[in-house]
């Protein structure tokens, strides 16, 4: 794999497992307390679920440099953590938090490229 690529799935892999990990280990109060007041208005089953998905997300983007399966593994998994942005997106605007809403869709551009640009070497023109 690219060296590129591999950096820039790591990042994002690491961003949604950081953000995965706090949805997991906080309570409603404490998770307004780090800024993720939207998410602590969820009910708690659905904060769950959404971290399940993005610890899934991460490991399908680690999946092939870690366990050697095809990039496609990655590009799947970065789809799917495109579309959980949306989703994260609107929850923000219509919260207006503007500041959620501005890291929701920056994970979202991130995503998506992960999904939809072919692997590209370094140093290619």
């Amino acid at each position: 794999m690219e060296p590129l690529t591999s950096v820039l799935r790591l990042l994002v892999a690491a961003a949604f497992l950081a953000a995965a990990l706090v949805k997991i280990a906080l309570p409603p109060a404490g998770l307004a307390k780090v800024g993720m007041q939207v998410v602590a208005g969820l009910p708690r089953r659905a904060v769950v679920a959404v971290a399940v998905l993005e610890l899934l997300g991460a490991v399908g983007l680690l999946a092939p440099s870690l366990l050697g399966l095809p990039p496609t593994v990655a590009r799947l998994a970065a789809a799917g953590l495109a579309a959980l942005m949306v989703g994260a997106s609107w929850l923000q605007v219509t919260h207006r938090r503007s500041l959620g809403a501005a890291i929701a869709i920056a994970m979202l551009a991130l995503t998506a490229s992960l999904a939809v640009t072919p692997a590209v070497p370094l140093g290619a023109a």
